[in-house]
């Protein structure tokens, strides 16, 4: 591990993350809330100075292709905790104890939205647009943004961008990085636009759409309202925040060709993609007809609108409600915990295991299955109709069973802890997937800060893990990930 190439990724990354506290300084300004000028300035200040010392002690010049992996993964773990941090120091001027502010960033930053404040209401709004600020710029990623606006970067980039990028990676198929974060970012941009544009116009306040937008986009689903979009008590509204949701679950990287090159077929012909809205479909019927049967719904469009709302959130981890469902069966709670372990697409905004390695594990099944009766035959898992590498697909596989691993292990520890089922299967399932929101104790309308510490800070862990998709955080707890570099001349 060599520190000067550490900081000088780092240093220009708290840099402009200091930066970002601008636009809620301009909020606290416009409103008058000039008490809030000093977190969030001073904050802003000291992060952007700590980036600019560490820029320094790097010295600067730095061939930052050489960088080595196991340093980039330091840098991206490294900087999520960093960011974490930082984001909560203003939440300690509002009367928030350290253990949980730094629980409301990670939430946040992590687009989790498993929040310690259930309430709002009569908070300045300077704070109330950092949580939603914050759930936006994690959202795309906070080292995916940044390479937009840090030419430097680019050569680094290539080992911390995959990272970030969620899903399974193979470089054959990768385009190239500076297109790949410069789409992304467009796209993302264009969608929070849209977003913003679209609630204004069905009757939310300015205010209200932006942050929303920013929430729903970034999968982070915390709203300004105390009810979440159910308090907002519009059907249009509520049919936005799921055109909002369902485009967050979908790889950015399509959606860049459809909305700036309309490439329609590449969407429409993507495996993923058709699995993605195929696996919408069948559990918003399938939960539509449960709540029919026995949950109060008389309504077919009622249960049917409720139930997409309900199914789009989970699956993209977003965990916004448009309807108290820890009032429904249990029937219904099962479909939703089941779809908050798939997740949504690569490359997207969600959590979750995500619906491509479902894709592959199902192929990969149905193989062995064909084996069994023909153990002389030749046939690759092909995606797309491309062969997926033995490394990918043994990429994959792993992945699945660490992430069912962790969520049984840490699902356990935080139920003996809290003395409740309901709260470790819902709060792992919530926090590793990155959703927020869970049943019974951590429902709709109640939040996480009655929590033990020891539980609050084992679910940051699993939040970040989740984001990171686990192996990042794992490495960490290697010792030759710890190996002391022989520096050459030149380093």
């Amino acid at each position: 591990m060599r520190p000067s190439y550490v900081c000088a990724l780092i240093g220009p990354l708290l840099i402009y993350f200091g930066v970002s506290f601008l636009p809620v300084l301009a909020v606290a300004f416009y409103y008058g809330e000039y008490g809030a000028l000093m977190p969030f300035g001073l904050t802003g200040l000291l992060t952007v100075l700590t980036g600019y010392s560490l820029y320094r002690f790097s010295n600067k010049q730095k061939n930052l292709s050489l960088l080595k992996k196991r340093e980039a993964l330091f840098v991206a773990v490294i900087t999520w905790l960093s960011v974490s941090f930082i984001g909560s120091i203003p939440y300690m001027f509002y009367d928030l104890s350290p253990i949980d502010a730094l629980f409301e960033s990670t939430a946040c930053i992590t687009t989790c939205g498993a929040t310690i404040i259930s309430d709002l209401t009569g908070s300045p709004r300077s704070i109330i647009f950092w949580r939603s600020m914050s759930q936006w710029i994690g959202g795309l990623g906070i080292v995916v943004i940044f390479l937009a606006v840090l030419p430097s970067f680019s050569a680094a980039g290539n080992q911390i961008f995959p990272t970030e990028n969620s899903g399974p990676k193979d470089a054959s198929h990768t385009p190239k990085l500076k297109d790949s974060a410069s789409g992304l970012w467009k796209t993302y941009l264009l969608l929070t636009c849209l977003g913003f544009l679209a609630l204004w116009a069905a009757g939310m306040p300015a205010f209200d759409a932006i942050c929303n937008s920013f929430s729903s986009i970034s999968a982070g689903g915390l709203s300004p309202n105390p009810q979440s979009i159910m308090g907002y008590r519009n059907d249009i509204i509520n049919i936005i925040i799921i055109f909002i949701m369902l485009m967050s679950g979908i790889n950015f990287t399509l959606q860049y060709g459809l909305w700036f090159s309309g490439r329609v077929r590449s969407l429409i012909y993507n495996s993923e993609f058709r699995w993605y809205i195929g696996i919408i479909i069948f559990f918003s019927l399938a939960l539509t007809f449960i709540l029919l049967g026995g949950s109060g719904y008389s309504s077919v469009g009622r249960a049917l609108l409720d139930s997409f709302y309900q199914v789009i959130s989970v699956i993209t981890s977003t965990g916004s409600f448009s309807v108290d469902y820890d009032s429904w069966s249990y029937q219904a709670k099962l479909i939703l915990l089941i779809i908050m372990l798939i997740g949504g697409s690569s490359g997207s905004a969600a959590g979750g295991i995500k619906i491509i390695r479902v894709i592959y594990l199902y192929k990969y099944l149905k193989n062995e299955v064909y084996f069994a009766m023909h153990p002389q035959a030749v046939q690759p898992v092909k995606i797309d109709n491309t062969p997926v590498s033995e490394t990918t697909g043994r990429q994959i596989i792993g992945f699945i069973l660490l992430y069912l691993m962790l969520f049984v292990s840490v699902a356990l520890l935080t139920t003996v802890l809290e003395n409740d089922l309901m709260t470790g299967i819902s709060g792992t399932a919530a926090t590793i997937g990155n959703v927020g929101l869970g049943f019974g104790p951590l429902g709709p309308f109640s939040d996480f800060s009655h929590l033990r510490v020891s539980t609050k800070i084992i679910f940051m862990i699993t939040m970040i893990m989740g984001r990171l998709e686990i192996l990042p955080v794992l490495l960490f707890f290697r010792k030759d990930f710890w190996e002391r570099h022989r520096p050459r001349a030149g380093d």
